[in-house]
């Protein structure tokens, strides 16, 4: 059976379509008149390819959407909504033009009457037209977005495909992504929001905290416990004196580092006690000849401790005697 209400492409809008394939470029569908075939009662109208334009111009308006068919991927929808208060007119044309004005799609319509609020039944109109284009990418809408109107279907489908995606709002944060209570007093997490409630909570547990001594701060294990600026500063443990030492903290490596001087024996040998132990092991010390002339001072071999050593002079003439040394020692 013959299409009574169809579409077709003009000669120039089958001629622009096939130059736009061939250079790449795209077909700008911009503009929708409707009309009434040139009859105040609505005339049937003959559309044909070489039409330049449609017979009777009674509205001129943005073409609202354009897409594929969900059926059919080689079909294109152009949708268009008359608002309520354009009117007083029949339809029974319609065109399609590009952005220089040219005629590109002419259809012909159902005999329909678009009345006004002022007849007392306004309504928007739905204008739907279906075109069959071999290469549906080479036909984009070209509108400006502030004058376009929406369609109820539309909405609603555009509605349905926001609510089925996973993070349709990346701009806002998403409640799952709360920092919970042990976050927020750990400190450690930046990915996630804190509410004033949380803020609270943060502050009343952290205060509920005991205070740490310094043994917990040399260990540096406990989470516990808060921390005052003066623990922190005693942190680092010193004995400022000739014989002395600067103890850090676990958390700062553990670094021991410890002094003094003596005299030694008159066999050479001057048994340096650390004036603390090391906990761990002392991983070198250094001995010098204090005072005038020149000697050599050399750790004695297997006598290291963590406690102690043995430190034994030479001088330059390798005699062995009471001879004053200064020492430094490292470890952990």
């Amino acid at each position: 059976m013959e299409n009574k209400f169809y579409s077709i492409f003009t000669n120039i809008g089958k001629a622009k379509l096939a130059n736009s394939a061939a250079l790449g470029q795209k077909l700008n569908i911009s503009t929708i008149k409707i009309g009434d075939g040139g009859d105040n009662n609505g005339a049937e109208t003959a559309p044909k390819e070489g039409d330049k334009d449609i017979v009777r111009e009674r509205w001129e308006g943005s073409i609202n959407g354009l897409h594929k068919h969900p059926k059919n991927d080689k079909w294109l929808v152009t949708e268009t909504v008359i608002p309520d208060e354009i009117g007083n007119f029949y339809i029974t044309e319609f065109g399609l033009y590009d952005e220089e004005g040219d005629l590109i799609v002419i259809g012909k319509y159902p005999k329909t009457y678009k009345p006004t609020l002022d007849e007392g039944s306004g309504t928007s109109s739905y204008i739907k037209v279906i075109l069959e284009v071999a290469n549906t990418e080479v036909v984009q809408l070209k509108v400006d977005p502030a004058v376009v109107l929406a369609s109820r279907e539309y909405v609603k489908e555009k509605i349905k495909d926001h609510s089925q995606e996973q993070n349709p709002h990346t701009q806002y944060v998403k409640f799952e992504d709360k920092a919970s209570d042990n976050e927020c007093l750990e400190g450690i997490n930046d990915s996630k929001f804190i509410t004033p409630k949380g803020v609270v909570n943060t502050l009343t547990n952290f205060f509920k905290r005991k205070k740490a001594d310094i043994d917990d701060v040399d260990s540096g294990v406990n989470n516990e416990k808060y921390i005052t600026p003066s623990i922190l500063k005693f942190g680092v443990k010193t004995q400022l004196d000739v014989n002395g030492y600067v103890k850090f903290p676990l958390w700062l490596g553990g670094l021991l580092i410890q002094w003094g001087e003596g005299t030694s024996e008159s066999n050479g040998n001057l048994k340096v006690v650390f004036p603390m132990p090391y906990p761990n092991k002392c991983f070198q010390i250094i001995g010098m000849h204090k005072g005038a002339g020149a000697a050599l001072v050399l750790e004695l071999d297997k006598t290291m401790t963590n406690s102690s050593v043995v430190l034994r002079t030479y001088n330059i003439d390798g005699e062995l005697n009471k001879w004053p040394i200064k020492w430094i020692s490292i470890g952990y």
